[in-house]
């Protein structure tokens, strides 16, 4: 396994709820300037240019943002290097000295030079790629398993 392999990874819960906060506000400042638009007593073409500005244009920006968030979040094996990307950050973790936990939905990195984190996944892993990481895993490597989600 020397190329790299791709891991489909899903946004972080951090970026989630940012963006979630993002769309609450943009659908806010949306509601604003439709009722001053509407209720000012403005022409037509007033209306529209203030709609678009002030309505069009940031469900634009979050669209991009969000296309941008989504993008630029990836994470894959580069030899025994776990690379990890969130949108202009990026973190290399050496598995040989990392603790790793897979359960079939999540990959939790313990590494004892960047600390913890959790990569979750949108697919899991392929059964070579969790063998590789049983192989290649720090001092203990009993705790890359397949762990059962608790329901």
């Amino acid at each position: 396994m020397t190329s790299p392999i791709k891991l489909d990874v899903a946004l972080g819960a951090g970026l989630r709820g940012g963006c979630g906060c993002a769309t609450v506000a943009v659908l806010l400042l949306v509601a604003m300037a439709s009722l001053s638009a509407l209720g000012a007593g403005m022409t037509t073409f007033q209306t529209v240019v203030t709609l678009s500005l002030f309505a069009g244009l940031p469900i634009l920006g979050l669209i991009g943002f969000w296309i941008f968030l989504r993008r630029g979040t990836r994470a894959w094996l580069e030899g025994t290097t776990l690379v990890r990307k969130v949108a202009y950050r990026t973190s290399r973790i050496d598995l040989t000295k990392a603790t790793l936990v897979y359960t079939g939905q999540s990959l939790i990195v313990r590494d004892p030079d960047s600390g913890a984190f959790r990569l979750g996944l949108r697919t899991p892993l392929p059964e070579e790629v969790v063998d590789f990481l049983k192989q290649h895993a720090g001092s203990r490597r009993a705790d890359v398993t397949r762990e059962r989600p608790s329901e």
